[in-house]
């Protein structure tokens, strides 16, 4: 039994006649007669009456209608929404940006991506790098810019490189003293501001200072790319380690920066999932080639 067979013999029963319902359907009488007969074979029942110039349903085939006509919708509503999901990939693309990364240009990349291509319709949405990971892998969203963290790459997922940074000390001048770079160790008897803990920032800041053998004095925390972090560090509160390009975002007099020791590296990402690589996605990294993410 296929579809096909059913779709027949829903256009006979409607039509009343073999000559009449083999137009519609673009085949012979005989060949539809024979369809007719074969559904009835594997049904273990006649399904029409047959009279020399018309067909009737039969009780068996009264019965049997209702559910060939189910049968056939479901399978319609099947292949539309399937066309229509694709048709959706085609003209939208979910990207997910961790609130750092807001300070590399992934806006303007953004920006001139939706110039390109209008047609599509682009969802942003912003948090920290694990969640975002979570969702691509979820399929909540199709692409992500997230820190990157080689050792706890998923196999399900691609990573293409975005942007490197290196971390910077930033604080009050009277705790920097005008020093050109500062070892950890001396940063680790400071009241630090550090990111909110489980945060792929947090994970980074306490791998730095375990690597040299300390924990970071961490009174507060907040996102350092905020306009909160801006200002304890400007009252002299604390001081913190953070990426140089947001410290560029508002550095001003109240406030001094210079290099640690041992150098912090932050690398970030551009993460999807291979399985649902749609068009707008494939367009979309094509688009990061053409601008030179790296």
């Amino acid at each position: 039994m296929t579809t096909e067979h059913l779709r027949e013999f829903i256009t006979l029963a409607e039509m009343g006649s073999y000559t009449a319902a083999a137009e519609p359907l673009f085949i012979s009488e005989a060949m539809l007669s024979r369809h007719i007969m074969a559904l009835e074979k594997e049904l273990g029942a006649e399904l029409f009456r047959r009279y020399p110039r018309r067909i009737e349903l039969t009780q068996a085939g009264v019965v049997f209608l209702p559910f060939a006509r189910q049968i056939v919708g479901s399978e319609d509503n099947c292949f539309s929404l399937v066309a229509r999901r694709q048709e959706f990939e085609k003209s939208s693309l979910s990207i997910g940006v961790d609130k750092t990364l807001a300070f590399y240009g992934v806006a303007e990349i953004i920006a001139a991506f939706s110039a390109k291509h209008p047609d599509i319709v682009i969802q942003i949405t912003e948090g920290g790098s694990f969640e975002l990971k979570e969702s691509i892998e979820s399929g909540l969203l199709q692409l992500a810019f997230i820190l990157d963290d080689p050792a706890n790459h998923s196999v399900e997922l691609k990573y293409k490189s975005f942007k490197n940074d290196t971390f910077v000390a930033a604080a009050p001048k009277h705790i920097l003293m005008g020093q050109k770079s500062i070892h950890l160790s001396k940063l680790s008897s400071v009241s630090l501001l550090m990111p909110p803990q489980f945060t792929a920032m947090y994970e980074l800041c306490v791998k730095a200072f375990r690597k040299v053998g300390l924990e970071p004095n961490s009174t507060i925390s907040a996102e350092l790319s905020g306009r909160t972090a801006k200002e304890l560090i400007k009252s002299g509160v604390c001081a913190a380690v953070l990426p140089s390009a947001v410290v560029k975002s508002w550095q001003n007099d109240s406030v001094d920066t210079c290099q640690i020791v041992p150098s912090i590296e932050m690398s970030t990402a551009v993460v999807y999932s291979p399985k649902a690589l749609s068009h707008s996605v494939r367009l979309f990294l094509d688009h990061l080639k053409e601008v030179g993410s790296e």
